[in-house]
């Protein structure tokens, strides 16, 4: 049974998720864009280079072994691979980012006091 993609599916909102304030969603936007720049300076990382090329690599052998329907089921799993993990690593992110200004507005109240 041939895949679907279900990328165009995902929902992307957090604060809609979450039913977020103005003001959250506003916050989250910022946190965002910090994402997405470093996401940018850490895929063009020596690491990474070399991480895709050798996944580049592989995939092209795999698919010259595979049928043509084989190959667009394989595209479709790794590009829903992909949003999962792109999903994922943005959470974090995001999450991590609060808990740090959440812990520096603790340290901060207790040294006030």
């Amino acid at each position: 049974m041939p895949l679907k993609s279900t990328s165009g599916i995902i929902i992307n909102s957090i604060g809609a998720m979450k039913g977020a304030t103005y003001m959250e969603t506003e916050d989250e936007s910022v946190i965002l864009s910090l994402y997405e720049k470093t996401e940018q300076e850490m895929s063009s990382s020596k690491e990474y280079k070399e991480q895709i090329s050798k996944f580049n690599i592989l995939r092209d052998q795999f698919n010259k072994e595979i049928t043509s329907e084989q190959q667009a089921e394989l595209n479709i799993l790794l590009q829903i691979k992909t949003d999962m993990e792109s999903t994922t690593a943005r959470d974090f992110f995001v999450e991590g980012f609060k808990v740090a200004t959440r812990l520096m507005a603790e340290v901060f109240h207790k040294e006030d006091k």
